[in-house]
């Protein structure tokens, strides 16, 4: 395994670990959701059927893309086809949580913490993507 896949397989490992915190939303007491809802400057959470059921939905999504993540990192150059659509896919997302995230007003601190990092952190697995491809050739000659 050479440099960049080293470091491409711990990217992908520190975002699944990042991304199965959201495990604990889809167990959190709404009470706790308002609570952080409002700490955010958010004002009160609805309570009602959808707001709960998104809530926990799209942390539950979350949870297995964390263990997606996790368990491709543990073998790239098997998975490496699904390694790339996952890149691509988390460019693709960053995009979008971006414009989703600007549309919905939300604060400040979280357009920049969410969509633009998604983004840098997609753009520097694609680059070790690629160089790890690149050291694969390199060292078949």
């Amino acid at each position: 395994m050479n440099a960049a896949e080293k470091n491409l397989v711990l990217l992908m490992r520190i975002i699944a670990i990042v991304s199965a915190c959201a495990v604990v939303a889809i167990f959190m007491p709404f009470h706790c959701m308002n609570a952080t809802h409002e700490m955010l400057g958010l004002g009160p959470l609805p309570d009602r059927p959808v707001v709960h059921y998104l809530a926990r939905s799209v942390s539950l999504l979350y949870t297995l893309h964390a263990v997606l993540f996790w368990l491709v990192a543990n073998d790239l150059k098997r998975y490496r086809p699904i390694v790339a659509g996952l890149i691509a896919w988390f460019l693709a997302f960053g995009v979008f949580i971006l414009g989703i995230d600007i549309a919905a007003g939300v604060p400040w601190f979280w357009i920049v913490g969410e969509g633009p990092v998604v983004l840098i952190l997609g753009a520097v697995m694609a680059l070790l993507f690629k160089k790890s491809k690149n050291g694969d050739q390199a060292s078949e000659n």
